[in-house]
């Protein structure tokens, strides 16, 4: 078998049926297309979820042969919002993907509140690049999520805080928390404020 990637065993466990009914037609949830000319030769491997969770499958590159993850994001619904939690290699290209995943995410289950936990393992990024993700995803989710509440637990320095500066200044509705509870409790709020007023989101 050549240019496909099969589903691994109990894929389907995991992944939404929209997810893999594309799969014989070329588009595999694990890598992108263009990445996937040797595919033949590379060896499925299933994915680890916790129980109650969703995940959305690995996203990475090959080398050699073989396949390099970069990240995996897996998703549990909560009553007022998702909880989205991303593990793998900390790099700009990385989080601009998984983000970009993650609000297609909100948009097919129709909620748009979202507790991304962060735990990215590497170096932290620079200055430039934090300005250049959260700029870019910003313009993408304007107007789309409702909050946002994101926890890095690998976090150095004050970057997570000029993010948020950056997004907030280009109108999306995100805080950023040092710990998941603390993110869970302002969505939380944010959600019964919302209750008691439909149709208004609350400014903080």
């Amino acid at each position: 078998m050549h240019g496909r990637l099969s589903a691994p065993a109990g894929a389907a466990d995991l992944l939404p049926a929209s997810r893999l009914a594309g799969m014989d037609g070329g588009h595999n949830p694990w890598f992108n297309s263009s990445q996937l000319a040797n595919a033949g030769r590379l060896p499925a491997q299933p994915l680890r979820t916790p129980p109650g969770w969703r995940g959305l499958g690995a996203r990475g590159t090959i080398k050699g042969g073989e396949a390099l993850v970069a990240y995996q994001l897996s998703i549990r619904q909560e009553p007022h919002y998702l909880h989205a939690v991303v593990t793998g290699a900390n790099d700009a290209d990385t989080v601009a993907r998984y983000l970009d995943e993650l609000r297609r995410e909100c948009i097919a289950r129709g909620c748009y509140r979202v507790l991304i936990e962060e735990r990215l393992e590497g170096p932290r990024l620079g200055t430039f690049p934090v300005y250049k993700v959260a700029s870019e995803g910003s313009e993408r989710a304007r107007g789309l999520l409702h909050a946002i509440a994101f926890v890095d637990v690998n976090a150095a320095g004050n970057l997570m805080q000029f993010a948020e500066t950056v997004a907030v200044n280009r109108g999306l509705p995100i805080a950023v928390f040092a710990t998941v509870e603390e993110a869970r409790q302002w969505l939380e709020r944010r959600a019964q404020a919302s209750a008691a007023a439909p149709g208004q989101e609350p400014v903080a």
